[in-house]
């Protein structure tokens, strides 16, 4: 007994000693007292632990409850009496070590902790799992909320380095707690919230200026059934079975993830700021969830990680990602380089009917995303409204690939008043992407604007009914493709407005010029070409063959009419000689002069009229066309001085001058 206690005091007197702000006032007198407890003070050897569990301390090391800094022996019951010690408002203090402790119960924490208390490390102070996953059923030190039913709140965690646990730090039903400078070696964070059970939730988390690596995910095995060279090999969904890895270095999550169910339990205000993630098999941070909302992940650093890097899923609400910097994506047995992208912002599929949630109101802005070892998609919408992607930079490098710089994909939902903004980005490489269901989401309703962006790729727009899309203020440069793509098939945009944008395409300045260029067109659904279009929008060129169809899911198949205006320019002075092939009705004028003129029902016909027109001056031009029943067709060709007759291409057209 005499030993252990000129130990126990020895140590603290070195401990204390090291302090340099108080080791010249209190050496003398720490070192009488040492010397009158070794020969013979009992009042202060003999502590009583009991005693102490019902006092608060400002400050206490774990190593003066037994804990083993040599990591040889388990420091789990050690820690715990320190804590009772510390109390409320208490700081639990780790020296410089290696601490070994114990696996939890199944849903339960290792550490309880009190209201305002502060888990602080030394440099250098380790907290590692006694029998890590695979081999073991895994750590998680601590676990606050759920089993204990209570709000936990005000607790820090600072300068500890977690290693080989599942969940190192687990948040339930807390408030204002903070995990700042921490290291993360093959453990998580999660930040959860049961929305049926939980009496809270979680607000005012702070993960703050953590390292967390997962290097060693996908090589790690806990089934004794696993066949590492079975034939044929395992799908995705069996390696899941076998396989163990940390999927979310960071997850913010409530469940059920049912839209049906109205609570005040909720995970709210969490800022996600100055960390760097690598590794980790999914996703590096996960938010998911309808009860999630402002979320701001700001200033953190990505390298290396598996699948997607920032992932806004099932309903998150009013959330931000800002000022990161994602530098490497890899592929994995989970996510090929088709489907991997480094932020995410998607709906949920729920439930026995697949009850779709959409993830509403997120901020994408001033992110850098640099160059990669493989292709991938930089930033993925799918089924959200009132996204905003403002002033990001994806750099060039050689190895993008045919990856994807920006996607709106599947279905995209929303009212009138919500937007999808993209502004100020600089698409230095890769296509961008809008496309949709549309047996899902048959109309896209809220206004789509791309406005002051550089973009060195083609904008595809596909798939689906679009109310609005402006495309204005832009600076394009793509010399070997088309700078616009739209498909014909299942593709309508009510409204396009293409303005003041500028292209630096070398050569094929002019051919790719069509971008911005063509006739505005509006659709009626009728053939007389009354009352408002149901559609309007602008065609780089007339040049249709619908076969029984219509050119808009809007139009009936049949009993539709089609009006197309704007100016036509010539570059050689002469005579030009325009001709019509239509299958029904046509009628076209040219400088005001009617040119052509069969309003009838019949068969593809040519029709053709002649006018002179000088080099360089544009006239006006308008077309009008109905379909009565049957097939569908409409061309408008030309033919004049070096011009061989041809379909009139868009870099000869242009919208109708205000």
């Amino acid at each position: 007994m005499f030993r252990k206690q000129t130990d126990n005091y020895s140590s603290s007197l070195r401990r204390f000693l090291s302090n340099q702000h108080t080791r010249s006032l209190y050496a003398g007198v720490f070192t009488v007292l040492l010397i009158s407890f070794i020969v013979g003070s009992v009042h202060i050897g003999h502590l009583d632990y009991a005693a102490a569990a019902t006092t608060t301390k400002e400050f206490v090391y774990i190593t003066d409850y037994g804990a083993d800094p040599s990591g040889e022996s388990d420091s789990t019951e050690a820690i715990k009496v320190a804590i009772e010690a510390a109390g409320q408002n208490g700081t639990v203090y780790f020296p410089k070590g290696t601490y070994v402790v114990g696996t939890s119960k199944e849903g339960g924490a290792l550490f309880d902790a009190y209201d305002g208390m502060t888990f602080e490390g030394e440099t250098g102070a380790v907290l590692k799992c006694a029998t890590p996953r695979p081999e073991g059923p895994g750590c998680r030190p601590f676990s606050l909320g759920a089993l204990q039913k209570r709000v936990y709140s005000d607790i820090t965690f600072r300068g500890l380095r977690f290693e080989d646990h599942d969940v190192a730090i687990r948040l339930v039903d807390t408030k204002n707690i903070t995990i700042d400078s921490n290291y993360f070696f093959n453990s998580s964070i999660m930040v959860f919230a049961d929305i049926q059970n939980d009496s809270y939730g979680n607000t005012g988390t702070r993960i703050i200026n953590n390292v967390i690596e997962i290097p060693d995910y996908k090589d790690k095995v806990h089934n004794p059934n696993y066949q590492p060279n079975k034939n044929p090999p395992y799908s995705n969904k069996e390696l899941d079975q076998f396989k163990y890895w940390i999927q979310f270095p960071i997850r913010v999550m409530a469940v059920p993830w049912d839209e049906s169910i109205s609570t005040s339990v909720s995970i709210q205000d969490v800022l996600i700021q100055g960390n760097t993630i690598s590794g980790g098999a999914y996703n590096a941070i996960e938010l998911a969830g309808h009860q999630v909302e402002k979320i701001e992940v700001i200033e953190n650093v990505f390298k290396e990680n598996h699948g997607v890097a920032i992932d806004f899923d099932k309903g998150v609400r009013s959330s931000t990602a800002q000022g990161n910097k994602i530098y490497d994506m890899i592929p994995t047995e989970q996510y090929d380089i088709g489907e991997m992208h480094a932020i995410g912002i998607q709906r949920g599929g729920l439930g026995i009917k697949w009850q779709y949630i959409p993830t509403s109101d997120i901020t994408i802005k001033e992110n850098e995303f640099f160059q990669s070892k493989q292709p991938y998609r930089k930033i993925r919408t799918q089924g959200a409204y009132n996204v905003r992607i403002l002033d990001n930079v994806i750099y060039q490098d050689d190895k993008g690939g045919e990856a994807l710089a920006l996607s709106f994909t599947e279905q995209i939902v929303g009212g009138e008043t919500d937007r999808f903004d993209i502004k100020g980005n600089d698409f230095l490489q890769g296509d961008i992407l809008f496309a949709g269901d549309i047996w899902l989401d048959p109309e896209i309703i809220s206004p789509i604007l791309f406005q002051d962006n550089q973009h060195n790729g083609t904008l595809r727009i596909m798939n689906h009914t679009y109310t609005t899309i402006s495309i204005v203020d832009n600076r394009f440069a793509l010399p070997e493709h088309e700078s616009l793509r739209v498909s014909q098939n299942n593709t309508v945009i009510k409204k396009l407005d293409i303005r003041d944008n500028s292209f630096d395409l070398g050569e094929l300045s002019v051919r790719e010029k069509a971008f911005s260029q063509g006739l505005q067109y509006e659709l009626f659904n009728n053939t007389t070409l009354n009352g408002e279009p149901l559609v309007t929008g602008i065609d780089p060129k007339v040049d249709w063959q619908w076969g029984t169809g219509a050119p808009s899911n809007e139009l009936p198949d049949d009993n539709f009419s089609v009006r197309w205006t704007g100016q036509v320019e010539a570059t050689q002075s002469g005579t030009y000689t325009f001709m019509t092939r239509s299958d029904d009705g046509v009628r076209l004028w040219v400088d005001g002069k009617l040119l052509i003129d069969d309003w009838r029902n019949h068969a593809v016909t040519e029709n053709q009229g002649t006018i002179s027109l000088e080099a360089g001056k544009r006239y006006d031009l308008q077309l009008e066309y109905y379909e009565q029943s049957g097939q569908a067709t409409i061309q408008l060709l030309w033919e004049g001085p070096e011009q061989p007759q041809d379909i009139i291409g868009s870099k000869y057209l242009y919208p109708p001058q205000p």
